[in-house]
């Protein structure tokens, strides 16, 4: 898609407030999707129990059953990890998000890690943890998350009262301040973390304050930003909310973006990477392996009820108690292995097709009830304008690079 002349000046306006956004860019590999099922990583969904009650929740957390997973299903999904790194000469990583707050069962939780960590260490790998987490935990618990978690991202959805408004307590009340202060406690002790925004209406609004707020108060240095999405006719228990327009959240990204340049801040959203791709996550080929409280299997994070409508679509598996393994359906692998940008219809003529990569395939479900449904989404004009973006500024930073090194060689 080409920029119009009345784009030009506003698009550079962009470009010379950042600098790198990621790699030269180069032609996609052919499409190969392999429904073999070797997985090195695992998505721990370790309990349903939360500390947070937010209204607009995908998973209903704290609101279920506080199922807890098996220490014998944790265990068995590490081994089968482990054993999958070792024969592909990959190293194995776990992490932990899904349907509550993984330090919520501060047991499962620390007993994941440790025999994660026991299990590299016997086989001479090098491992790797990641929690997202609302950063609602007891402040004598940060010293281990710190030693013990690679990379963190917390979930905070803008300044004040735009977070409270959804990410509440049990009580009712509002917990900005409290995930602030564990934030600042990581700070403390120079522990590096992101930030994850989930942006509403209010917060969008807000969004290059917010960004200005992090840069004063936080040394947070990685924003990842998203528009809410509507989960009312999927979860149990959520509540509706307004999404954004796309115009309104391009708009205050684009501002935002300016502000966060000015504190060295990368602020990212998801469909709008430079790097080419055709899948947009782990869903495809079943390449994910999330492992929930029940059990079981699932390629999607935001897919992990049985009784979900898109649970065939995504779920390919449980833990067996009787064999001691996961059993895996073939079939549903195989057709998770279709699922890519190549066979959306609504990508074929679009720019930013191996960027986006379909976008969400969840998202898209819960609203078309099809993964390969012919319809655009809203967020599919918030990809094309901000890949339009990083596109310029790659150009740009391209253009400087070959005019510094020309100066250079001149002198």
């Amino acid at each position: 898609m080409a920029l119009t002349a009345e784009e030009v000046p506003a698009a550079t306006r962009i470009l010379h407030t950042h600098g790198d956004v990621g790699p030269v860019l180069k032609y996609p590999p052919e499409n190969d999707p392999s429904p073999s099922w070797r997985p090195t990583s695992v998505t721990f969904s370790n309990t349903q129990k939360c500390t947070l009650r937010c209204k607009y929740c995908y998973a209903d957390g704290g609101r279920l059953d506080d199922a807890v997973i098996a220490t014998e299903v944790l265990d068995a999904a590490i081994d089968l990890i482990i054993e999958n790194a070792m024969e592909l000469g990959a190293d194995p990583g776990i992490n932990f998000l899904g349907e509550g707050e993984a330090t919520a069962d501060w047991a499962t939780f620390t007993h994941a890690i440790q025999k994660f960590k026991a299990r590299c260490v016997e086989a001479g790998l090098q491992p790797h943890v990641s929690l997202s987490t609302n950063g609602i935990f007891p402040q004598n618990r940060v010293e281990y998350i710190a030693e013990n978690v690679d990379h963190i991202t917390f979930s905070l959805d803008g300044i004040g009262a735009s977070h409270d408004q959804n990410r509440i307590t049990p009580n009712g009340r509002g917990s900005f301040d409290l995930v602030v202060k564990t934030m600042k406690a990581f700070d403390d002790i120079n522990k590096e973390y992101g930030i994850r925004c989930t942006a509403t209406v209010e917060a969008a609004r807000e969004l290059p304050e917010f960004i200005n707020w992090i840069g004063q108060n936080l040394s947070c240095k990685d924003v990842h930003v998203e528009p809410v999405f509507d989960n009312s006719n999927m979860a149990k228990t959520a509540e509706y909310v307004d999404e954004p327009a796309a115009a309104l959240f391009v708009k205050m990204f684009r501002r935002a973006r300016q502000v966060a340049a000015s504190y060295g801040v990368d602020l990212y959203f998801s469909s709008a990477d430079l790097k080419f791709k055709t899948s947009f996550c782990g869903v495809t080929d079943a390449s994910n392996m999330v492992v929930t409280s029940k059990g079981l299997v699932t390629s999607c994070n935001e897919v992990l009820r049985k009784d979900d409508k898109r649970a065939s679509k995504f779920q390919y598996g449980s833990w067996n108690g009787e064999s001691q393994r996961f059993d895996v359906d073939g079939d549903t692998v195989r057709f998770l292995s279709t699922v890519n940008v190549t066979n959306i219809p609504k990508c074929q003529d679009c720019f930013a097709k191996y960027n986006c990569a379909g976008d969400c395939y969840a998202k898209t479900d819960a609203q078309y009830g099809d993964i390969f449904a012919p319809n655009y989404t809203s967020r599919c004009d918030v990809t094309r304008e901000l890949t339009r973006d990083n596109l310029l500024l790659e150009m740009l930073k391209s253009a400087n690079d070959t005019k510094a090194q020309q100066q250079s060689q001149a002198t």
